[in-house]
């Protein structure tokens, strides 16, 4: 069975999360079983199951299925978690974010690198705590922006300007013990 396509839709974390609530108490949510699909049959393995060309118009597109919950390793020096995938490449966890009002786990996987030029591939895993039973997971496919220049992104260009701060101060910057300019003192009655 192919996983369910939803073209442009850029979906939520809340609704995914019931979902996948509804799923493992035995309901049928519209999203199919797909074993196996996070690592054996990815896009790469099985291109029959991934139809990844765009309409006009349209930056990303997405695939829903469950699957059962996948356990990253730890690999590298930075401990970087990742899936295994195909040679050369794989997907690799960005951070961990609980969902406190869901009960809930979303993992993003970037997949590093990326196979395609011009196009990011995200993965990402949703599941309940203390249940492994299944997990649902999002396949993201859209346009990127090209290659990111540290300059071009403001998160970037403050995080260099904060490692070049340094604890020290020239003389001639140091504040004085007394203010400058003159005040002003309004007064109300």
């Amino acid at each position: 069975m192919s996983p369910v396509v939803r073209p442009g839709i850029d979906l939520k974390d809340g609704p995914l999360l019931v979902a996948l609530k509804a799923k493992v108490h035995g309901k049928d949510v519209g999203v199919p079983d797909c074993e196996g699909t996070v690592t054996t049959k990815c896009p790469w393995y099985a291109p029959e199951l991934f139809d990844y060309s765009l309409g006009y118009g349209e930056t990303i597109r997405e695939w829903l299925f469950f699957d059962k919950p996948q356990r990253a390793f730890e690999s590298g020096t930075r401990k970087r978690r990742s899936l295994p995938d195909y040679i050369g490449c794989g997907w690799h966890e960005s951070r961990k974010q609980q969902r406190k009002d869901f009960d809930g786990l979303k993992r993003p996987y970037n997949m590093y690198p990326q196979p395609m030029e011009g196009f990011d591939w995200h993965l990402f895993e949703y599941e309940i705590r203390n249940c492994d039973v299944c997990a649902l997971y999002r396949l993201e496919f859209k346009v990127s922006d090209g290659k990111k220049n540290p300059s071009d992104d403001p998160v970037a260009n403050l995080q260099m300007q904060t490692g070049k701060l340094t604890a020290d101060v020239p003389a001639e910057n140091k504040p004085s013990g007394k203010p400058k300019g003159k005040y002003l003192v309004i007064v109300y009655s």
